[in-house]
């Protein structure tokens, strides 16, 4: 219980609140290899490289014991967040994708990594596709950062409104918020999101 609590968290309220549900569901089970994978990547969204490959090796050394559906997850955050194998990581994304194609966590994955390859339209295309699926905070927080990238400030307001309409907030959208007043030349409004 306390692994779903983990990841309904991670979707509505963002990464760091959903950390002491996976540390409580590990307390509950030292060997459960999904929780370990859960915090890895709430470790991995807020930056915190070293601790989210600590955690995501231990996954992968339990993923004998996982369901093929948890091992896509499991390889893909190995070569994503351990080994820096982004053509493996998407592949296994890509297969996961196809194998569970309502599932979107895979989706939402591919849009990272086509973005840290520079393939920004890919990038929406599945960052757009994981936000229909399930309209998450992450989805929303990363579709923003797509838009400010390419310097599409309408749709990242659009976007950011569409989120908080959804009842979704995170640190991502005043971080977002915060930068696009700056290439506005908005001070007061850089002023408010560094004062929240």
């Amino acid at each position: 219980k306390a692994y779903s609590m983990g990841i309904t968290t991670g979707r509505t309220k963002g990464d760091a609140a959903a950390i002491p549900f996976m540390k409580r569901a590990l307390e509950l089970d030292p060997n459960f290899a999904m929780a370990y994978a859960g915090l890895g990547l709430e470790y991995g969204n807020l930056g915190q490289a070293s601790l989210a490959a600590e955690n995501i090796k231990k996954a992968h050394a339990l993923r004998d014991r996982v369901s093929e559906h948890e091992k896509y997850r499991i390889a893909a955050l190995y070569y994503q967040n351990v080994t820096g194998e982004l053509e493996q990581a998407s592949q296994a994304y890509e297969l996961w994708a196809k194998s569970y194609p309502q599932d979107l966590v895979p989706h939402a994955n591919l849009g990272v990594i086509y973005a840290m390859l520079g393939l920004y339209e890919k990038a929406m295309t599945e960052t757009q596709e994981s936000i229909r699926l399930e309209p998450t905070v992450t989805g929303y927080g990363n579709l923003t950062g797509l838009y400010l990238a390419l310097n599409r400030l309408d749709d990242v307001k659009k976007t950011i409104q569409q989120a908080q309409e959804r009842k979704l907030d995170s640190y991502i959208f005043h971080q977002e918020i915060c930068a696009l007043a700056f290439l506005e030349g908005d001070a007061t409004e850089m002023e408010r999101q560094v004062a929240w």
